[in-house]
């Protein structure tokens, strides 16, 4: 048997063979060898470790704890850079579910904000098309002028 403890300050849920083993914070269960090394494989990177006789909490805690961040952080960090690239890419931004959020939140890390590139694509359009109208406008207005300079050169010459 494994006393297989959560030290950190988040709410878990391990599976293991179809049976999900609630874990919130500070929780320590007692668990068989095999389902204790399948949740701790697969948590521990989350800060869930194990306690043995003769381990200090405050220390084994303190570690899992430390763990337990810098998942946090690579969390956070990941959907940073994900949408970074994807900006770039000229893909549409993915929102990142609630519980990353509430990491970034927590460790003070802030998330890239939300962007539109189809929005930014419109207004450069726009642009262009405002700027071609005017230009248009003004050739219009030329070439106005440039028929009543013709018609005002040729009147003088059909009079004589």
């Amino acid at each position: 048997m494994i006393l297989v403890w959560n030290p950190t300050n988040e709410d878990m849920a391990p599976v293991y063979q179809g049976r999900v083993y609630s874990f919130p914070s500070g929780h320590k269960e007692e668990m068989e060898d095999a389902c204790a090394k399948h949740i701790l494989t697969a948590f521990g990177q989350r800060g869930i470790t194990f306690l043995k006789y003769g381990d200090t909490e405050d220390d084994i805690g303190s570690k899992a704890r430390k763990i337990n961040r810098e998942f946090k952080i690579r969390q956070v960090e990941t959907y940073n850079q994900t949408n970074e690239g994807r900006k770039t890419q000229g893909a549409s931004y993915l929102t990142p579910p609630a519980m990353v959020r509430k990491y970034a939140e927590e460790l003070g890390i802030a998330l890239n904000q939300p962007y539109v590139v189809r929005d930014k694509e419109r207004e450069a359009s726009d642009a262009l098309v405002a700027e071609n109208k005017e230009l248009k406008s003004r050739l219009s207005a030329l070439e106005g002028m440039l028929q009543k300079l013709i018609d005002q050169n040729e009147k003088p010459s059909r009079g004589r």
